[in-house]
C-alpha cells in the first residue's frame, strides 16, 4: 500500500510518537507500509541496520501485524532493527514477544496546560518568574501566525537560519527544521521586539492525546535573557485558554541511564560508559535542565534493539538518524 501524503500526515497526528513527530514527517524519512492496515512505520537505514523513529505509526490493533511484516522485510534483507524513542509498553512488547534489547536512555516530558508552572514554589519556579519579568521589561510580544503571508514566513524561516547558523560544538537531533513544509496540524508562534521577530516554534496536533507536540524552539542571537521561556508559557496561556489539556516538550535524556536488559555484562558495562561520555559532549544536560523549569511529568522512553547486538552498523544508523554533526 503506497501511502499518499496527505494519508500519511493524517497517520502521524492520530497516532504517531508525540517526540518523533517532525522525524516522522521529515522528507527523507523511509517508508513501511502494508496493504491493508492504515498506517505505516518510519525509518533510516544503512547496509545492516533500519532505526525506526519511536512506535509503529497505527492503530492499537494493527500493530502487531505491522511489526512483524516489517521485521521479516527486515530480515529478508539481513538487517537489524532499532527502534529509537519507543515507548514503554511497546518496549515492554517487544521484550516479551521478540526477546529484544531494551536500553531505557531518556523520558519523555510533558505537562497539563491548565497547571501554570509560574505558581510552582523552590528554586525552578523562582527562577522561571525571574526569566519572565526580564523579559516582560524587554517588551517581548508572543503572536500566532494564522495565515499564509509570505513576507513573514520568509522572516519566520530566516530565525531558523541564524539559530542553526549560530549553533556550535556537537549536534544531535531527530529530525531537521521543514517549518512549513506541511501544513496540516500545524501551528506557529514568534516573538517579536518591537518589529523585529527573535524566536519562533512549532506545534504539531496529536489526535491520540488530545493535545500538542512541541518542536524546537528557535532563538537568534544574541535575544533577551528569558525570550525562550517568555514564548513557552505564552503558548501554554494561548492553549490553556482553549480547554488543552496535554503538551509534550518531546524526549530528553536521563541524568543517569536504567537497567539495560536483553544484552550480555561486558556490552552493558560498555553501554553505560558510553552513555555518560554521551551527555557530557552534547551537553544534553543543559537541555533537561532548560525544560524542568515548567516543572513536567515525564514517562520513560527506550532504545529497542531487536537483535541484542550493538556493533558498528547500529551505532553508525543511530548517529544518522540522530543527525550526529560537530559545528565549528
Amino acid at each position: 500500500m503506497q501511502l499518499s501524503r496527505e494519508v500519511l500526515v493524517e497517520c502521524v497526528h492520530n497516532w504517531g510518537s508525540n517526540s518523533v513527530v517532525e522525524a516522522l514527517l521529515d522528507p527523507a524519512c523511509m517508508i513501511f507500509s502494508l496493504p491493508n492496515i492504515l498506517g505505516f512505520i518510519g525509518f533510516y537505514e544503512n547496509r545492516r541496520c533500519a532505526v525506526v523513529f519511536g512506535d509503529p505509526v497505527c492503530a492499537p490493533f494493527d500493530r502487531e501485524k505491522l511489526t512483524e511484516a516489517f521485521h521479516a522485510f527486515c530480515e529478508s534483507r539481513k538487517k537489524n532493527v532499532v527502534y529509537l524513542v519507543a515507548s514503554q509498553g511497546f518496549a515492554y512488547w517487544m521484550h516479551e514477544r521478540q526477546q529484544s534489547a531494551l536500553i531505557p536512555f531518556g523520558e519523555e516530558l510533558f505537562l497539563d496546560p491548565q497547571n501554570d508552572p509560574r505558581e510552582a514554589s523552590g528554586k525552578r519556579g523562582i527562577s522561571l518568574r525571574g526569566k519572565l519579568r526580564h523579559a516582560e521589561k524587554e517588551g517581548l510580544l508572543v503572536n500566532e501566525y494564522q495565515g499564509r503571508t509570505p513576507e513573514l514566513e520568509h522572516k519566520i524561516q530566516e530565525v531558523a537560519k541564524q539559530w542553526i547558523h549560530h549553533r556550535t560544538g556537537p549536534q544531535v537531533y531527530v529530525s531537521r527544521v521543514h517549518l512549513f513544509t506541511e501544513r496540516f496540524g500545524k501551528r506557529w508562534f514568534y516573538v517579536l521586539q518591537g518589529d523585529k521577530i527573535l524566536a519562533g516554534l512549532v506545534l504539531n496536533q496529536i489526535q491520540g492525546t488530545k493535545g500538542w507536540a512541541l518542536d524546537r524552539i528557535m532563538t537568534i542571537p544574541k535575544s533577551p535573557q528569558g525570550t525562550s521561556e517568555f514564548l513557552v508559557i505564552s503558548v501554554l496561556e494561548k492553549i490553556a485558554q482553549e480547554g488543552c489539556g496535554f503538551l509534550t516538550f518531546g524526549a530528553i535524556n536521563n541524568a543517569n541511564l536504567g537497567k539495560v536488559t536483553g544484552f550480555g555484562s561486558f556490552t552493558s558495562w560498555m553501554i553505560h560508559h558510553f552513555y555518560k561520555l554521551s551527555l557530557k559532549f552534547f551537553n544534553l544536560e543543559e537541555k533537561r535542565r532548560f525544560w524542568e523549569k515548567f516543572q513536567p511529568q515525564s514517562t520513560p522512553v527506550f532504545l529497542i534493539f531487536k537483535k541484542p547486538r550493538l556493533g558498528f552498523h547500529e551505532l553508525k544508523g543511530l548517529m544518522h538518524a540522530l543527525n550526529v554533526s560537530i559545528k565549528d
